[in-house]
């Protein structure tokens, strides 16, 4: 039964061994392009692994045209957003100033004048670290370390584009094919309008990688991580493999196997038959879940507010220099990147969570507090 309906089976640990020692390793455009949104260790980590494969990797013709159109805008996304930040910040920070004054301005416990300072002392701190960052953005659009470095890893391995009469014939085919929801990239309907080339993208592509596992007789892994119905079987909200459709018409039109990965199932499987080693923090950044950007454009800064209060209070009366960083660390109170900031506390640490910590931290504080006022009383 199993051979009658292969594409309903996950893939044995022969075939496994196989593909993971033979297969053509094809890294899809987003995952190319999401290296200009990690941090700068697991962007450095990623371009390893990369490396590391040089010798099996192939980038099809429209993965690496969708990489070069879009490669700009998504710099220009990113420096724009660090110029943002501050603004955000100062803006946040002064709101939260008002607050305080207009909740607090008649408790004569409370020093506002001294909550203050201490709230400047820390915008300080963030500013001089937005400085850092952008001081870290490249100053033009050529002088780009993952252009180069995926441009040399790709030298010789760029797949050949389809002719115009070939993308006409894909065009018709693929518009019947989104007719009837079969895969992939029937759920790119928002790029309708953008042009038949980008509309099709995903089926272009897709047809590029069975022209190659035909032409050169090899098993194909496919690194993505667009999520959407239209590459993976979802059920109940859950990913639980490639779309049946799409492994059923690859072995029909190829007799060999592909396997499907997202980058950071990719680097985990990767390491377990290999002799890369990858930091626990790049695991933790590639699997925390993307902020879709109307999200972040409408996400406030309320939640910020109550940790620069509380943390400020804590931190100066037990004479601490706070130096807290944007950047991803174990160390610093901060989201991943610079405009992810839902003011959320990083909660592994080595002692516990830094949640934890600093809620014990508050309590403390507050029990002080209570002290205090019983013996003015």
């Amino acid at each position: 039964m199993r051979r009658s309906f292969y594409e309903y089976y996950n893939m044995s640990d022969a075939e496994l061994k196989e593909i993971w020692q033979t297969g053509v390793i094809v890294f899809d455009t987003n995952v190319l392009l999401d290296l200009y949104r990690k941090s700068e260790a697991t962007k450095e980590e990623i371009l390893n692994v990369i490396k590391h494969f040089q010798d099996r990797i192939w980038l099809p013709y429209q993965i690496g045209l969708e990489f070069h159109r879009d490669r700009i805008k998504v710099i220009s996304d990113q420096v724009k957003q660090v110029n943002e930040i501050e603004n955000d910040i100062c803006t946040s920070i002064e709101k939260l100033k008002k607050d305080i004054i207009n909740k607090y301005n008649r408790n004569s416990y409370v020093d506002i004048k001294y909550i203050n300072h201490c709230i400047e002392r820390i915008q300080k701190s963030l500013n001089n670290n937005i400085k850092k960052s952008l001081d870290k953005c490249p100053k033009n659009f050529n002088d780009d370390l993952i252009l180069n470095k995926l441009s040399e890893f790709f030298d010789g391995k760029v797949g050949e584009d389809f002719s115009e009469e070939q993308l006409k014939s894909l065009y018709s085919e693929g518009s019947e094919r989104y007719q009837k929801k079969t895969p992939p990239g029937y759920k790119d309907n928002n790029k309708k309008n953008e042009g038949e080339r980008i509309y099709f993208g995903d089926f272009i592509l897709w047809k590029q990688i069975i022209d190659k596992a035909q032409k050169d007789k090899h098993h194909i892994i496919f690194v993505t991580n667009d999520e959407k119905e239209d590459w993976w079987n979802i059920v109940n909200g859950k990913k639980i493999g490639p779309r049946i459709e799409l492994v059923k018409e690859f072995r029909e039109n190829t007799n060999k196997l592909i396997g499907f990965y997202t980058l950071n199932r990719f680097i985990e499987y990767a390491q377990r038959i290999s002799d890369i080693r990858i930091k626990a923090g790049t695991i933790k950044e590639l699997n925390k879940p993307e902020k879709k950007q109307e999200e972040i454009e409408s996400s406030t800064f309320s939640e910020l507010n109550t940790i620069l209060f509380e943390q400020s209070i804590i931190n100066m009366e037990e004479g601490k220099n706070i130096q807290p960083s944007l950047q991803s660390s174990e160390d610093t109170f901060t989201t991943t990147s610079p405009i992810e900031c839902t003011g959320k506390l990083i909660t592994e640490g080595k002692s516990g969570s830094k949640e934890e910590s600093h809620n014990k931290d508050i309590n403390k504080h507050n029990t002080a507090n209570k002290h205090n006022i019983k013996s003015n009383k």
